[in-house]
Parts: structure tokens; C-alpha cells; sequence
């Protein structure tokens, strides 16, 4: 996953808009503070910020569904690591630090969730 594109809403301040892209999937992702390069690889999970609706999913295609005037999406991603609480969509990670994951999830499986703002630190 890599930085596609840089919106910045306040240079000054290091605060911008992000796409974070894998060639397959885009997300426009909040940044404060930015200190990545354009076209840069990211190492680190992208954190959903405000995760709800946990769910397990019945399709096991990923996607993610903007949300209209925001920076939240519906997301369907494969659920890989249970102790870090890291979702993928296609090479991106995704990290849901402050969502409850039910118990019932395992590793392998892919999950429905909402998020209301993704992070790149």
C-alpha cells in the first residue's frame, strides 16, 4: 500500500487528505500530522478511527463503500490477526484498535464493519 495522492487542507500544520492506494483499492484516508512523500510505501496499518457494526461477512469478496460527504466507509475486508485487530482489502491493512470484534470472528474469516474516519499516522 502506498500514498497515491496528497490533498493538503493545511501545509502549515502538517493536515491533509490522503489516498492510500494498493492498485486495487483507494481510500481517502485523514492525516495530522503528514510526514510521508507521495508514492511513498506504508508499513504501518491505516487505524479506523470510530469502528461499529461489527459483523461476520457472508460474501468473501472485500470492498469498501465510501460514505457520501464524509470520511466514512463500509468495509468487508479478511480478519488476519485477532491480537492486533488488523483487517486486510486486497494489500491494504487496516487496523480496528477501538473496535469490538465478537468472539465468534476468527482469523480467516472476512467481517462487514463501518468506519467513521481512516488514519494514517
Amino acid at each position: 500500500m502506498f500514498i497515491k495522492s496528497v490533498n493538503w487542507i493545511d501545509e502549515e500544520s502538517q493536515e491533509a487528505e490522503v489516498v492510500v492506494s494498493d492498485n486495487s483499492f483507494e481510500l481517502l484516508c485523514f492525516s495530522h500530522p503528514f510526514r510521508n512523500k507521495l508514492g511513498e510505501e506504508l508499513i504501518e496499518p491505516i487505524y479506523c478511527f470510530d469502528v461499529s457494526n461489527v459483523v461476520l461477512a457472508f460474501e468473501q469478496i472485500p470492498y469498501a463503500k465510501k460514505n457520501k460527504n464524509s470520511y466514512g466507509y463500509s468495509i468487508r475486508g479478511l480478519f488476519i490477526n485477532k491480537d492486533d485487530k488488523i483487517v486486510l482489502i486486497g494489500n491494504i491493512k487496516l487496523c480496528l484498535e477501538d473496535g469490538k470484534i465478537p468472539s465468534d470472528i476468527s482469523e480467516g474469516e472476512y467481517i462487514e464493519f463501518d468506519v467513521s474516519r481512516l488514519d494514517v499516522y
